[in-house]
């Protein structure tokens, strides 16, 4: 995201003719780490998966496996509590697996700045 500067602001301000123009605040984008499992471990039927958000104000995260969505499923949403959450998950099913978390808005729009995933496998 671009920030304005005070120097451009006054030029800007009289090219056209003292009206302001809309600016976003200027913040990091909100994202979000999977902190656990890491990525290529080997898991066993029941996994818990943390991860942490940041710069996240509203809201909430979807946790999606392979599984979920082969079943037509979403997985899991939930709304973070300060900026580190966890999912539990079934993963009874031999083979690789893959575990993906997304930031969505409260209209479940997905933020883009808001993705990891891991794959993990299960014996």
């Amino acid at each position: 995201m671009k920030t304005i500067t005070r120097k451009f602001l006054f030029p800007v301000l009289a090219i056209t003719g003292g009206a302001f123009l809309s600016c976003t605040k200027s913040e990091p984008d909100p994202t979000i780490v999977i902190l656990s499992p890491l990525n290529g471990a080997t898991i066993s039927d029941t996994v818990i998966v943390r991860y942490r958000t940041t710069n996240f104000a509203s809201g909430h995260v979807h946790v999606d496996t392979d599984v979920s969505r082969a079943a037509g499923g979403t997985g899991h949403a939930m709304t973070p509590e300060a900026g580190v959450d966890s999912a539990i998950l079934n993963l009874a099913y031999p083979g690789t697996h893959y575990i993906v978390v997304n930031g969505s808005t409260e209209a479940h729009v997905e933020i883009h700045s808001m993705h990891d995933s891991i794959s993990v496998t299960h014996p």
